[in-house]
């Protein structure tokens, strides 16, 4: 993308670090950072990002302008918020700053899958660090619910006694398959409809995949402890 950038947009200087990023800076004295994403929304660690990349920009001399260049594009609300930040967003711009290649690999986006089945997560009087034992969830499958029973789970979270989750489950042929020993692993496809918070996966090839700001309980997130997540049907 920078090369790209180069020949076909503007000269670079030079690559200056930025945070645990790199940019680059023109000729022209403007700062470009090239993001490789699909789409980019509006989150609390995106704007402690822009935040602590502004203060980094603030101590840099001859910076006329910012600019972030996006393969794909960004939803509204993460365009106003940018831009109130003093950057300048050129969103869409993949075959701009590829197009003085001739040929470049053919990037294929993680097909969206169609989920088998969705649950919801329920835990009580969770601890930090204490596998949820107690916990539960229910599985709604071709039309049917299925309760079932959680272990090796809990809260990155402090003073939490209630938690309520949301998923969705892949490759499931049938209920009792949701049974078993399930490992933290990542997602191979992209999961229409939002970001995952993490994802799990069973022996028999059952994906589930916790959808991330889901939860009732506002910042918390879920772990897996060391020995996996085991669930049992009830």
């Amino acid at each position: 993308m920078y090369a790209g950038f180069h020949k076909s947009v503007t000269p670079l200087e030079r690559f200056i670090p930025l945070g645990q990023f790199a940019v680059s800076r023109t000729v022209d004295g403007a700062l470009v950072a090239n993001l490789p994403l699909d789409y980019l929304v509006w989150t609390e660690p995106m704007a402690k990002l822009f935040t602590g990349a502004n203060q980094l920009v603030s101590t840099l001399s001859g910076i006329k302008e910012k600019q972030i260049w996006l393969t794909g594009t960004l939803s509204p609300r993460a365009r106003k918020e940018i831009e109130s930040r003093g950057w300048k967003i050129n969103d869409r711009a993949e075959a701009q700053l590829f197009n003085w290649v001739e040929t470049y690999p053919d990037y294929k986006k993680p097909e969206e899958r169609v989920p088998s089945g969705m649950v919801t997560l329920n835990f009580k009087s969770v601890a930090l660090g204490v596998g949820a034992s107690w916990g539960g969830g229910t599985l709604t499958f071709q039309g049917r619910n299925y309760p079932f029973s959680v272990s090796g789970l809990s809260l990155v979270d402090v003073g939490i006694s209630n938690y309520t989750g949301a998923g969705k489950v892949y490759d499931l042929r049938s209920a009792g398959d949701l049974v078993g020993d399930y490992a933290a692993g990542q997602a191979t496809f992209a999961v229409a409809g939002g970001g995952s918070a993490m994802s799990m996966k069973n022996g028999k090839g059952v994906t589930i995949v916790v959808l991330k700001n889901e939860g009732q309980e506002s910042g918390t997130q879920l772990s897996v402890g060391p020995a996996g997540m085991k669930i049992t049907m009830r």
